[in-house]
């Protein structure tokens, strides 16, 4: 007994230890049933509401501040250049529907591919910077030691949507003016 006490905490003298042939109630083992059954629903109802644009800041704020969606590196869908946020077009969106796959239904009714259709929910925000030609879609050119390539994606009007301080801007990546 001394070494198990030494592996785990000692148990509270307040509450009595139950003998290990003791019987549980029935009310007992239906509680993880319960439980496992609301989380069903809340899950089941989370499907059917209907993702928006701002489902997707919020998504894509949370995937940064935990590093599930990782910024200025190579493979990276999110960039920091010119002093604001760019954000990889389709790749974050096509990233956002995988794991969201109830937005398949909506895309489908509206006759769009599922990562167009949040693309879609994203513009109507009004969140990005606009071309003089009224394009929405940016080229950034990355360059690294042996080879560059270019990105296309939204500039954000500002990084406060997704930073509470901003980081450098990606030193491999320039926003090229058309």
């Amino acid at each position: 007994m001394d070494l198990l006490s030494m592996i785990e905490p000692p148990h509270p003298k307040t509450s009595p230890v139950a003998p290990s042939d003791s019987v549980h109630s029935d009310t007992d083992a239906a509680k993880p049933l319960l439980e496992t059954q609301h989380a069903v629903e809340a899950s089941a109802l989370a499907a059917k509401e209907k993702p928006s644009g701002e489902h997707f800041m919020s998504w894509l704020k949370q995937g940064i501040q935990s590093r599930k969606l990782i910024i200025n590196d190579a493979k990276a869908l999110v960039h920091t250049v010119a002093d604001t946020v760019f954000l990889v077009s389709p790749g974050v969106f096509h990233r956002y529907a995988q794991e969201h796959p109830q937005i398949a239904a909506w895309a489908k009714e509206d006759q769009q591919q599922d990562w167009q259709w949040v693309q879609k929910l994203f513009e109507k925000l009004q969140l990005h910077r606009k071309q003089p030609n009224g394009l929405n879609i940016w080229t950034c050119e990355v360059t690294g030691p042996r080879k560059s390539r270019r990105l296309h994606g939204y500039l954000l009007q500002g990084s406060s949507n997704l930073f509470d301080e901003t980081p450098s801007n990606y030193p491999y990546l320039v926003v090229k003016e058309t």
